[in-house]
């Protein structure tokens, strides 16, 4: 029975997984008006920080796992605020993906322990290194920096 239960919360977990990550996806592109690329990206960083943040605060296997996914969030979401752009309008586009990095930084600066306020405080640091960055491989792009 307990098993049965478990398997229940997994799957519930899942379909609510999902059923988010398309209507984040929808609400992004449709109402927002932002591009595919800039709403799949949200949707899919807002899942890992989630499960990340979720697992972070439970015991053992799940805590390492909440690890990860706060981890790959993390890295997409640097190598997302760093990329060169092509025009202007993408670059200012994709300036919210500084939003979920900024929050999950103060996120891990709040919590107890040492690592995490270490963590919290180079991810801080370092999405501003890589926004500035952005902004740098963006200037040669603007129009007159033939």
């Amino acid at each position: 029975m307990k098993t049965l239960k478990l398997i229940g919360k997994i799957i519930l977990s899942l379909s609510l997984t999902v059923i988010f990550w398309f209507t984040a996806i929808y609400i992004l592109g449709e109402i927002f008006k932002l591009n595919n690329n800039v709403s799949g990206g949200v949707a899919h960083l807002s899942v890992l920080y989630f499960w990340g943040i979720y697992f972070l605060n439970k015991e053992n296997f799940l805590k390492i796992l909440g690890g990860i996914f706060f981890t790959i969030g993390v890295l997409i979401n640097l190598i997302l605020i760093a990329s060169p752009y092509e025009i202007q309008i993408e670059y200012a586009t994709t300036r919210i993906f500084v939003i979920p990095a900024l929050a999950a930084g103060i996120y891990l600066v709040f919590r107890h322990s040492i690592a995490s306020k270490v963590f919290g405080i180079l991810l801080l640091i370092t999405t501003i290194f890589c926004f500035l960055l952005g902004l740098f491989f963006m200037i040669g792009n603007l129009p007159g920096f033939d």
